[in-house]
């Protein structure tokens, strides 16, 4: 999969496969919208991906609320022109 100049949107992204897809995505190229409930895991990605020189946005959100994916969207939108990868 070519990832690099990508965006991508990784749910559950705080820990286990979702961390996992998260860092070889940014390895790949991919500039990676971080999403989580849990704040200090999603951080730990985020902190992760920027240690190895990859591009990274953090929105915390829980995608089973209507409000909190439509705010995501909106902060995702703000920040770039589309997503090209999204697991939602």
């Amino acid at each position: 999969m070519k990832l690099k100049n990508r965006v991508s949107l990784i749910t559950g992204s705080g820990r286990g496969i979702g961390r996992a897809i998260a860092l070889e995505f940014a390895k790949g190229g991919s500039t990676v919208f971080i999403n989580d409930i849990n704040k200090e895991n999603a951080e730990e990605t985020s902190r992760l991906i920027r240690e190895k020189g990859g591009k990274c946005f953090l929105y915390i959100a829980d995608i089973g609320i209507y409000d909190d994916v439509k705010r995501m969207f909106e902060y995702i939108y703000s920040n770039a022109d589309k997503i090209d990868i999204s697991n939602i």
